[in-house]
């Protein structure tokens, strides 16, 4: 695949050329990537003039991991949260990204239940703990593994000529 590289002030944006990839006339990110930020932490998802807007999922150097919808960088709505010893977290954002509630998920030895019709928890099959890198030592989830998680390695990267745009 064709990729492209923006080095913004607080990290790095990996975008795939064409359909995932597009930058605003400021060239800031537009459109699905990768946001790599120097501390380590990454953004995987939708971004708008730069900003994260839409789904994604937000991975913390100290393996925590945030998935849900945000609106110009906040997070609106609810959020699942796995902190870096598997336990789940339901996290609850207004429409200014302001926390409005935070509630641990209770475990089930099975897969998530649907929901209650009454509001209570659903409850949701364990998440494994974070793992940690042999190479640089942060933690991460394996199911947000992929070839830009870790600043410390260095990914191949090549270019596709025979790319020509989305269909």
């Amino acid at each position: 695949k064709n990729y492209h590289i923006i080095r913004l002030p607080v990290g790095i944006y990996i975008g795939e050329a064409g359909y995932a990839f597009r930058v605003s006339k400021e060239k800031l990110p537009q459109g699905f990537g990768y946001l790599c930020l120097d501390d380590g932490g990454q953004h995987t998802g939708s971004f708008a003039a730069g900003r994260a807007s839409g789904p994604g999922v937000f991975v913390t150097p100290a393996g925590v991991r945030v998935a849900g919808e945000w609106k110009d960088n906040a997070r609106v709505g609810l959020f699942d949260v796995v902190d870096a010893a598997g336990q789940r977290w339901l996290e609850k954002y207004d429409g200014a990204g302001k926390k409005v509630a935070r509630k641990r998920v209770p475990v089930t030895g099975g897969d998530a239940a649907a929901g209650n019709a009454d509001g209570a928890q659903p409850a949701a099959a364990p998440a494994p703990p974070a793992s940690r890198c042999k190479t640089c030592g942060g933690l991460f989830h394996v199911r947000d593994n992929n070839a830009y998680s870790c600043r410390t390695h260095r990914g191949v990267w090549e270019l596709d000529k025979s790319y020509r745009g989305p269909e």
